[in-house]
């Protein structure tokens, strides 16, 4: 993984993991404390998935992985942002609700951009490290988002995970993109789809690699 070809793009994934976990689960937490009952906000957050997956599924061979990624993460991280700018409220609670679905679109395409990314040699343990990584931000999640507000106010896990959301949307435009290539095989194929990657504001595939 820290082959000079993929020394970079492994530092960035192995950033941007737990943030997408910090994302994912933080939001689903807070959205406890926006409405008095508990498992409607769970089963709200839950339903709000739905039509994320089914977004990305439509996009990502469109635009590509990695401007949907970012777009994710960005737009996830200001909603949290503008969550904790806000009162309690319908308003605050609608944007969790946009929150929670840019977090499940970046929880969607992480798993699937990360293999495209890494060589067939070394992919499952690629993918396994990432994975490991995003625990830190899954054992995070429930301190920021139920422990934090308790020592200091309900505005901070939004603040935090609108943070570090945004942080990771930003470090993640520096990946390639791997829209209309093969899975690589070596670490010349990786260094070829650097050179080959689609432009982020084209919304059009290219051929398939040779």
């Amino acid at each position: 993984m820290f082959h000079p070809t993929l020394r970079y793009i492994s530092i960035i994934l192995m950033i941007c993991w737990p943030i997408v976990t910090l994302g994912y689960y933080g939001i689903t937490f807070s959205m406890a404390n926006l409405n008095d009952d508990t498992f409607v906000s769970f089963i709200v957050s839950s339903l709000v998935e739905i039509p994320a997956y089914i977004v990305v599924t439509l996009f990502m061979d469109v635009w590509g992985r990695k401007p949907l990624f970012s777009l994710s993460l960005i737009s996830s991280g200001a909603l949290c942002i503008g969550c904790g700018l806000l009162e309690e409220g319908t308003t605050k609670t609608v944007l969790a609700m946009f929150g929670k679905f840019f977090a499940s679109s970046s929880f969607a395409l992480v798993y699937m951009f990360t293999a495209e990314l890494f060589p067939t040699t070394i992919r499952s343990s690629a993918v396994g490290i990432c994975s490991l990584m995003a625990r830190i931000g899954g054992i995070s999640a429930p301190q920021i988002a139920i422990a934090l507000p308790k020592v200091t106010s309900d505005a901070a896990p939004f603040y935090v995970m609108g943070g570090c959301s945004i942080f990771g949307g930003v470090l993640s435009l520096l990946l390639p993109e791997t829209l209309g290539t093969n899975l690589p095989e070596t670490f010349e194929d990786v260094e070829n789809i650097k050179k080959n990657a689609k432009p982020i504001w084209k919304c059009v595939s290219y051929a398939k690699a040779e």
